[in-house]
C-alpha cells in the first residue's frame, strides 16, 4: 500500500542592493537583486522495495534596476528507486 515518507519545502528570499551617494545626497540603487528560490520534494514509497520521489526546484532572480532582465530556473522531476536486494 503506497505511503507518504516525507515532504520537504523551503522557500528562502534574500535581496541584496548596492547604494551609492551623488553629489546632490541622494541615494541611488547601482546594483542589486531579489533572490527568491522553492524547494519543494515529496517521498513515496510503494512497497518495501520501492520508493517515488517528486521533486521541483525553482530560482526567480529579480533585478533592482530596470535595464536587466528577470531570471527564472525551474528544475523537475521524478525520481524511482528499486531495491534488488
Amino acid at each position: 500500500m503506497p505511503c507518504l515518507q516525507g515532504f520537504q519545502n523551503a522557500i528562502p528570499l534574500k535581496g541584496v542592493e548596492v547604494g551609492k551617494k551623488i553629489a546632490q545626497e541622494v541615494d541611488l540603487i547601482s546594483s542589486g537583486q531579489q533572490v527568491v528560490t522553492i524547494n519543494a520534494s515529496a517521498d513515496y514509497q510503494l512497497s518495501p522495495r520501492v520508493n517515488f520521489r517528486f521533486f521541483l526546484d525553482r530560482t526567480l532572480n529579480n533585478p533592482f534596476l530596470s535595464n536587466q532582465f528577470v531570471n527564472v530556473n525551474t528544475n523537475g522531476g521524478i525520481s524511482l528507486r528499486v531495491m534488488l536486494r
